[in-house]
């Protein structure tokens, strides 16, 4: 997996736990399913930058957070 979809997974993950959300709360919330929330954050698929933005929208993450996702995406793009 690149590294910076692991990161993303793992920055899913730790952001749904913080909040004391299962994996469908967080699915229900943005409007994927529980399987698709999963598929994030075991880095098996990489979620597009408008569905990043809506989980940290829903999961109240900072902008300082929301840029880190932004420009992950960049990164990804310029490589």
């Amino acid at each position: 997996m690149p590294r910076t979809r692991e990161i993303t997974s793992n920055r899913i993950r730790e952001w749904r736990q913080a909040r004391g959300l299962t994996q469908r709360d967080l699915g229900d919330a943005v409007g994927i399913t529980q399987t698709a929330v999963s598929n994030y954050e075991c880095g098996h698929r990489e979620p597009p930058l408008t569905m990043l933005l809506e989980v940290a929208r829903v999961l109240d993450r900072s902008e300082e957070h929301t840029s880190e996702l932004q420009s992950r995406e960049t990164i990804s793009y310029a490589v």
